[in-house]
């Protein structure tokens, strides 16, 4: 009886440590219909290997769950997996989607919350010959390794993004022959370092939006010579250079809004002679220099809302002449002559231009008198509509306006708005939020050529923007005080010429009467009603004259 009793525990303990010499995969997935089960010959007999189909595991335990379009061994093209527990980089589990299914080219894996995954399964994605879009979501990288993304054959697409990667280390995607598209958006990268895109010779589009990027580094970007479109918006990044964007001579699309820039400097995008799109809006800019868009032939949209623009060089456009859609909505820019308008002055004749100008500190003088003969000239009835929408600050004279009369609260100085609220009409920020429409405008600049726009025109209307929407509406009739001087806000369409200030050093500035245009005689009545500005001032001057000889 003792011996019996011996015999079962030796038995039983067998059972026990063979299962657990298995490997999990083995252990932990029952088996289905669709399993498949091999024998091999063994010393002491036939050993029974389980290889698990992962797109028919029936084991509620298993660390990993898939959805399959199809179930059937070697069958599945479409695999969407949670990851429910952690399951360790050297796991059988990832074994079986080679063993298994073979044939996916579309992997998308998600992490439960709570669930560690701080690895890419790197040899996986490698042995999985047809895969072509790889999506990882929720994981917990911290870094993707040197060759954490390479010699993937078949990838067009990788999408890695939420998954808490803070760097990218050298060679992080390499060798990837027919990858097209990297999206990385909603981690936590801090730099984009040198050699991190390496040998990804058909890649067109790169995006890394709202992460922490402070620096880019020289050079960054100098494999990527077939990149189209580059998205770094909702980031950290304070300085831009040339050398920032060395290599990415084919790149159509830039788009840098929404981070800490504060100036652009000369010949900052030279290398990009492609570009036609670049969004720089809702930065810290203060300043661009004249030659900041020297090399932009090809350049179509610019979009700089929501800056600290306080003035532009005369010269500014004169490197991208292509220019027909300028946002600069929500600056702090008094003036804007034609100097500054005048190389691309002509494209904003056309039906597909957009120029937005509101929301800034414009002064109503004689400087401005050009956008009357781009209203009257312009075939763009959004264009006519934004710029009848235009204010300017009219300082009074020769009259005291106390603080009650001019809707002025005296325990800050700011001025009260409609709603009785206390506005203060030198910060930009209470005027307008972030101009959505301009940003989503939907036209595909590369397809307009040659002065014309292939969309049809009725296309436009779905974007238009009801300027009468604003956040703060001013009384135009009323008296405040910009900029601690004392005067009215008015529309500039209000105003009649002869009531526009010409300050003496503007009389030489060139106005509406240079503009090339076709439509010679619109030009000529704003060149005349400027003369006739300029005649009045003469006038005042020798009366002037004629006083002060009296009295001698």
């Amino acid at each position: 009886m003792i011996k019996l009793v011996r015999l079962i525990v030796a038995l039983q303990l067998i059972i026990y440590y063979g299962c657990l010499s298995l490997p999990f995969g083995e252990t932990s997935v029952q088996m289905s219909d669709t399993t498949s089960i091999t024998s091999t010959r063994h010393k002491k007999g036939m050993k029974k290997i389980i290889q698990a189909n992962i797109c028919d595991l029936q084991q509620r335990e298993a660390p990993i769950y898939c959805y399959c379009d199809h179930s059937g061994l070697h069958e599945a093209t479409d695999v969407h997996c949670i990851i429910l527990n952690t399951v360790n980089a050297d796991d059988a589990m990832w074994s079986h989607f080679i063993t298994s299914q073979m044939s996916i080219e579309r992997l998308e894996l998600k992490v439960r919350d709570g669930v560690h995954i701080n690895y890419v399964p790197s040899k996986t994605l490698r042995l999985l010959s047809n895969l072509r879009n790889i999506h990882m979501e929720y994981a917990n990288f911290d870094e993707i390794p040197e060759k954490g993304f390479s010699n993937i054959s078949n990838a067009h697409e990788i999408n890695i993004g939420k998954c808490a990667i803070t760097h990218l280390r050298k060679n992080a995607f390499i060798n990837m022959s027919k990858l097209s598209f990297i999206n990385l958006d909603d981690n936590r990268i801090i730099e984009i370092n040198r050699e991190v895109f390496v040998n990804l010779p058909v890649l067109k589009k790169l995006f890394i939006n709202r992460n922490n990027i402070t620096l880019l580094h020289d050079r960054a970007f100098k494999h990527l010579t077939s990149l189209q479109e580059l998205e770094l918006r909702d980031n950290k990044i304070a300085v831009i250079t040339t050398d920032s964007f060395t290599g990415l001579k084919s790149l159509t699309r830039l788009i840098l809004r929404s981070n800490r820039i504060s100036l652009i400097g000369d010949r900052t995008f030279i290398e990009m002679t492609e570009l036609n799109e670049l969004e720089l809006d809702q930065n810290m800019i203060e300043y661009i220099s004249v030659n900041a868009f020297a090399g932009m032939g090809k350049l179509r949209k610019l979009s700089l809302s929501d800056n600290k623009l306080v003035k532009l060089e005369a010269d500014v456009f004169t490197g991208a002449p292509a220019i027909n859609f300028l946002d600069l909505r929500n600056n702090s820019l008094s003036t804007m002559t034609f100097d500054n308008i005048k190389p691309i002055v002509t494209n904003l004749y056309a039906n597909f231009s957009y120029l937005y100008l509101d929301d800034n500190k414009f002064i109503c003088d004689c400087k401005l008198v050009w956008i009357k003969g781009l209203r009257s000239e312009t075939v763009n009835q959004q264009l006519k509509d934004s710029l009848d929408m235009l204010t300017c600050f009219l300082e009074g004279h020769n009259k005291t306006i106390n603080n009650a009369e001019a809707g002025i609260d005296s325990a800050n100085g700011n001025v009260v708005g409609n709603n009785g609220a206390s506005v203060d009409v030198n910060k930009p920020g209470e005027k307008r939020q972030e101009h959505t429409t301009a940003n989503n405008m939907g036209t595909d600049y590369s397809k307009v050529e040659n002065g014309k726009d292939e969309e049809e025109e009725g296309e436009y209307d779905e974007h238009y923007e009801d300027y009468s929407d604003q956040t703060v509406k001013y009384e135009t009739g009323k008296p405040q005080l910009v900029n601690e001087r004392m005067g009215y806000i008015k529309h500039f369409f209000e105003l009649k010429l002869e009531e526009l200030p010409c300050p003496e050093q503007s009389m030489d500035d060139p106005m509406v009467s240079e503009q090339p245009s076709s439509r010679r005689e619109n030009a000529a009545v704003a060149s005349t009603a400027f003369a006739q500005v300029k005649h009045a001032a003469t006038i005042g001057q020798c009366l002037i004259l004629v006083a002060l000889s009296l009295f001698v």
